[in-house]
């Protein structure tokens, strides 16, 4: 069966996801104080989501016979232990603003080469993606308006 959507663009979003700086504050524990436990379980939360979204593709991308490359964090990222997840809270906002866009991206090319697995994933993965942003602008704003004036 020829595969209608290019694996190897999926395979670009496996990394842009898996190897994203969620997925690195996830496995490196940045420091929170107890007023932002709230907040950590919610970092927490976009983690497993985000991670069970990347083994998703990964299946896809299995059944379809398409070696998968997981891509490796970018190095710019071990500067950043042992720092707050506070600091880090723009950052994340930021990049998620990426992978909403790159995610809405692959989900109209997937429909566009009528390819309904793929279509139907990707769009789950969008509106998570875009869930995650929404949900990270809400930490970003409560971060702040904590901040002194």
């Amino acid at each position: 069966m020829n595969e209608l959507i290019a694996n190897h663009r999926v395979n670009d979003l496996v990394i842009q996801m898996g190897r994203s700086l969620l997925q690195y504050v996830g496995e490196s524990w940045p420091w929170t104080g107890a007023e932002e436990s709230g907040e950590k379980e919610a970092i927490d939360r976009l983690v497993a989501e985000q991670r069970r979204s990347v083994g998703r593709l990964v299946e896809m991308l299995g059944r379809r016979g398409h070696i998968v490359d997981y891509g490796a964090y970018p190095t710019a990222y071990t500067s950043l232990h042992f720092v707050a997840l506070d600091y880090l809270l723009d950052r994340l906002y930021e990049e998620q603003q990426d992978i909403a866009a790159e995610t809405d991206r692959m989900a109209d090319y997937a429909l566009a080469q009528v390819d309904p697995e793929a279509t139907k994933l990707l769009a789950e993965i969008r509106d998570e993606a875009a869930r995650h942003l929404q949900e990270l602008e809400k930490l970003v704003k409560a971060r702040k308006s904590r901040q002194p004036s």
